[in-house]
């Protein structure tokens, strides 16, 4: 989408390749982007710098069939959830996605980033309310800002599991680990 997109009722883009969101995009409902996943790379979902993807009275889904960017000073905003699903579909099993948050998400209801069973990346930059769901994979949780939401590591391999990389600032930071299986 290069062009401003603003529709009465509910919007869905789908493509069998990569999607980029370069302008706004504004729905009356809800608001469904997809890459649909193939064996090979490149089903990725992107929203550029200072892009608006908003919802004003339903959701946002996103389907990344490999990865989703938000670049720095773009928005999520839906008046009622945000659910980004990366690797969606699983097609290219044993390739793992990234989850690059620079952006912002505002819901009505919450925010979610799930990965698939692979080993995924999830690379936080910006303070984000969404909750970051890993699934059965390793997956890396690299964090240099505040997540407002919580950290799901979902269940790793036996050997290695996952990995959390924090990254403070200069003013006070907390972390607060917990393992709700102890």
């Amino acid at each position: 989408v290069d062009g401003l997109l603003s529709v009465t009722g509910t919007t869905t883009l789908t493509a069998g390749g990569a999607v980029a969101i370069n302008a706004d995009v504004t729905s009356s409902d809800n608001v469904d982007i997809t890459a649909t996943d193939t064996a090979a790379a490149g089903q990725d979902v992107d929203i550029a710098v200072a892009v608006t993807v908003q919802s004003t009275a339903g959701s946002i889904t996103i389907d990344a069939g490999d990865d989703f960017s938000v670049a720095a000073g773009s928005v999520l905003d839906a008046d009622t959830t945000i659910t980004v699903n990366v690797d969606s579909g699983d097609a290219d099993t044993g390739t793992g996605a990234t989850a690059d948050l620079g952006g912002s998400f505002t819901s009505g209801a919450g925010a979610t980033v799930n990965s698939a069973s692979d080993n995924d990346t999830f690379n936080v930059t910006a303070a984000t309310a969404a909750t970051l769901v890993g699934a059965a994979g390793d997956d890396s949780f690299n964090v240099s800002a505040n997540v407002g939401g919580m950290i799901d590591g979902g269940f790793g391999s036996e050997t290695t599991g996952d990995l959390l990389n924090v990254s403070g600032h200069a003013t006070s930071q907390l972390l607060n680990l917990g393992n709700s299986s102890l």
